[in-house]
Order: C-alpha cells, then sequence, then structure tokens
C-alpha cells in the first residue's frame, strides 16, 4: 500500500532517491520540470524546470543531480 501520496503532474518517468534519503528527485515530464520531495514532510521541496525530463541520477556525496532530456538539443 501507499505511504503518502504526492501530485507531481502529467506523465512523471524517473525517480531518484538521494544518499541520505532525505529528497526523492521526480522527472516530470508531462510538466517539464524536476521536482524535490522532502521526505520527512513529503512536501514538495522545489522544482526546475526541464524539458521533457527522462532518467535522473544524483552523485555520491548528494550533492549534484543530473536530468536525461529527451527534448532536441536542449539544456538545463
Amino acid at each position: 500500500h501507499a505511504l503518502f501520496r504526492s501530485d507531481v503532474g502529467p506523465m512523471p518517468h524517473g525517480l531518484a532517491i538521494t544518499p541520505d534519503g532525505s529528497r526523492v528527485l521526480v522527472a516530470g515530464f508531462g510538466s517539464d520540470q524536476v521536482e524535490a520531495i522532502d521526505t520527512s514532510t513529503n512536501q514538495m521541496a522545489w522544482q526546475l524546470p526541464v524539458p521533457q525530463p527522462h532518467n535522473l541520477a544524483i552523485t555520491a556525496d548528494g550533492q549534484t543531480a543530473y536530468a536525461a532530456s529527451q527534448k532536441a538539443g536542449s539544456e538545463s
């Protein structure tokens, strides 16, 4: 069963969890943004515009996240 629900917009494609578990990043393909959910509050911590984000990766130290965009020629 679900522990909580969060509206992250249409067509979420991928997610990544920070090494310390404090954030879940969601690739919001349909909303053209990456969203971070604070796991201590289950609330949106921040949003960042990224055209058609698909997959996410976070560095081992949790300081940098990468988002792969499916939109040709885009950089974020």
